[in-house]
């Protein structure tokens, strides 16, 4: 019982050192890695187990990718797709934050209040159900969603918009890279 309550000692310190270390950080940076340290890993082992992977997305940007030139699908992943994700299941929550401007409104949009998590909750099952990896997706958004609103209005909607962007970017460097190897 001793030795329990010692680990349990040491894993709230912990916590609590972490909560501390990324409480520095800028949300940006914060964000990126967090979904560098939990939605990759979840990524790969769903890869590499062939196991919760939504294959007709898989197929749907396989295909793409191959009926489109190189700089096309760069585009398209890089610049137009999280412009138009970000728009559409992130714009919400930034308009959301925008309301926090009115003071009448300003107790209403805290996170202790349900319905702001259900704005950030449902439009990213939305979003996940578009993605290859739905669990990595769903993580990923729900971090981007608390991002937008953390930073608030057009601002977190671009700190949002930039991090898709990296991502995209790195998830088209691997395939330029696969493609290369093949």
């Amino acid at each position: 019982m001793r030795m329990l309550k010692d680990w349990l000692v040491a894993f709230i310190s912990y916590l609590h050192a972490a909560k501390n270390f990324f409480e520095k950080l800028n949300p940006v940076v914060t964000t990126l890695i967090l979904m560098l340290i939990i939605s990759v890993p979840i990524t790969l082992v769903a890869t590499m187990r062939n196991h919760g992977i939504n294959r007709g997305i898989k197929q749907d940007i396989e295909d793409e990718a191959r009926n489109k030139k190189l700089l096309e699908v760069g585009y398209d992943w890089v610049i137009k797709t999280p412009l138009k994700e970000e728009s559409k299941y992130r714009g919400p929550i930034a308009v959301l934050t925008l309301l926090r401007n009115f003071e009448f409104l300003r107790f209403l949009i805290v996170l202790e209040n349900p319905f702001v998590y259900l704005a950030i909750i449902l439009p990213g099952i939305m979003w996940a159900e578009n993605h290859v990896v739905f669990y990595a997706a769903l993580l990923d958004s729900v971090f981007l969603g608390l991002l937008v609103f953390r930073i608030g209005g057009v601002r977190g909607w671009l700190s949002a918009f930039l991090i898709h962007t990296i991502i995209n970017f790195s998830v088209f460097i691997g395939f330029v890279i696969n493609t290369l190897l093949k």
